[in-house]
């Protein structure tokens, strides 16, 4: 007699966000409880996974018991905010892993507990989690395999795919990357040599292919999870190989090449456009979707600032009791606040979101990690949406106008 996992999700990646159930019973005689341990590690297989929890279940009338994994994997794995030193949105290289817990791989052992006896482990799964958020109408244990490297998708994006390519109009100053999984063996068996590759073409003249990257080939989870160049700014190093400027560049597609087969899977398609908001100061929002990436879009319109504080008011007495003689200060405040804090928020404005750019809000409103950048600004400042803010009105064929609030995830210190 043993405990067993009759059902799992695989070991596959799967975004922590969706229920990733493990169905556990006996092979015998059900126990009075069964025992769960999980444990997680940086490492793609083999060494010593750290255990995490312990759960001990007990069996339903029907001698089993589930378990999910999500709520544990969402309160370990961490967003992928850095890349080494960089600020991931500003990464330029493709040479540094990304940090902390950003994708892990969990086992979940089960074992059998009776009459005060915890058993041996009988039964091991394993998965591999990153961020996301799949949701359980798409089926108890979605495939994630379409966005594995050189699969149908193959970028961590919300984009639609056209003739195998995905779209993103960008202006050139905009900085931002396409999130990539890099999986070794994960659901798919590797042959042949793979680099990334971005191929610069010019509005004339004959177009650039550069290599941009090394398909990773190692054992640390993390770095199967890339987040590769795609703004203007982040391409600055390769327009030192690239024949010409990113002034004349048209448009940039960045896909998968196998050494002998040529691309795999779709072209990530960075089109260029400044024509969209040049009078005014735009916004850049970033959030995690989904699928676990970074998805992106621009707001033209000027984004209203607004600061709210709230603090305790207290009476001071005033005047000099501990002197010799008494005085008043006439400049002295008599009324003091503490526990005074501010709130920063900002009115996100665009007047010609497309059909496809609509679509992308729904992922927003519902991502937990969201971020902003003024366009005259260097740095990304998280915030967070405000509920019920957002207001879409049909503008025209195929137009929205778009009104969101945000506010900054971090308090004003007064």
């Amino acid at each position: 007699m043993a405990a067993r996992i009759f059902d799992d999700p695989g070991f596959d990646v799967r975004p922590a966000g969706q229920p990733l159930i493990f169905s556990i019973d006996d092979t015998g005689t059900t126990p009075d409880r069964f025992v769960v341990i999980v444990k997680r590690s940086n490492v793609y297989t083999g060494g010593t996974p750290v255990q995490v929890a312990k759960f001990y279940l007990t069996p339903n009338t029907e001698g089993v018991a589930f378990f999910d994994l999500s709520p544990i994997a969402e309160s370990i794995l961490e967003f992928p905010l850095k890349a080494g030193s960089t600020v991931v949105h500003k990464t330029a290289t493709l040479a540094d892993a990304m940090d902390g817990l950003t994708m892990q791989r969990f086992q979940v052992q089960v074992a059998r507990y009776n009459s005060g006896t915890e058993g041996s482990v009988d039964d091991t799964e394993e998965v591999i989690v990153t961020n996301g958020t799949q949701q359980i109408a798409d089926g108890l244990h979605p495939s994630f395999n379409d966005y594995l490297w050189g699969n149908d998708v193959g970028f961590l994006t919300e984009r639609p795919v056209v003739n195998n390519v995905i779209t993103h109009r960008a202006r050139r100053d905009e900085e931002f990357v396409v999130s990539f999984i890099d999986g070794d063996d994960i659901g798919e068996a590797r042959t042949g040599t793979f680099t990334l590759r971005a191929n610069f073409v010019p509005y004339t003249g004959s177009a650039s292919e550069q290599v941009i990257g090394a398909a990773y080939t190692g054992t640390d989870v993390r770095q199967m999870l890339l987040q590769i160049m795609a703004g203007g700014p982040n391409f600055s190093l390769q327009y030192l190989a690239v024949p010409f400027t990113l002034e004349e560049t048209d448009y940039v597609d960045i896909y998968l090449h196998e050494a002998t087969g040529g691309q795999v899977g779709n072209a990530y398609r960075v089109v260029f456009d400044d024509t969209r908001g040049c009078r005014n100061t735009a916004t850049q929002v970033a959030w995690i979707n989904t699928r676990g990436g970074w998805e992106y879009l621009r707001f033209d319109s000027r984004a209203p600032k607004q600061i709210s504080v709230e603090g305790k008011t207290f009476r001071k007495t005033i005047g000099t009791y501990g002197e010799a003689t008494f005085s008043f200060d006439p400049a002295g405040s008599q009324y003091d606040t503490f526990a005074k804090t501010g709130k920063e928020q900002y009115t996100l404005q665009e007047n010609f979101f497309d059909v496809n750019e609509r679509a992308l809000l729904d992922s927003l409103m519902k991502s937990r990690m969201v971020q902003i950048r003024r366009m005259d600004e260097d740095v990304w400042k998280p915030v967070t949406v405000l509920t019920n803010s957002l207001t879409i009105q049909p503008a025209g064929s195929q137009f929205y106008n778009v009104s969101l609030q945000v506010e900054i995830a971090q308090d004003i210190r007064c």
